[in-house]
């Protein structure tokens, strides 16, 4: 198996569990992590910088993500997370309403 391969996996596996969003799955031709729901999650491996930038700029038609877990990295829980703020303000926004929900 390759790094990359190993990783994006590891992130698919990880989301899956923390989050318990059922059918994500790990595309190594495109580096994306498969949803059924409207995300696009790319995922990057490369410690430039600039890599992560380019996906960050993408423009897409669903809430973009855009993950970044390289060498350099000692854990998942290390690795960033970007996304535009157009596609960040309404996540935000989702949680705000539900934690405003839970304390009513």
């Amino acid at each position: 198996m390759g790094v990359r391969r190993e990783k994006g996996m590891a992130i698919t596996r990880y989301l899956t569990g923390h989050c318990g969003i059922v059918g994500l799955s790990w595309d190594g031709t495109c580096n994306q992590i498969l949803s059924p729901s409207e995300y696009q999650i790319d995922v990057t491996t490369s410690r430039k910088l600039d890599n992560w930038h380019q996906l960050l700029r993408q423009e897409t038609t669903n809430a973009h993500i855009s993950i970044r877990y390289d060498l350099g990295m000692d854990s998942i829980n290390q690795a960033w997370v970007g996304m535009q703020m157009s596609d960040f303000v309404p996540l935000l926004t989702a949680h705000y309403l539900t934690n405003q929900r839970g304390t009513e």
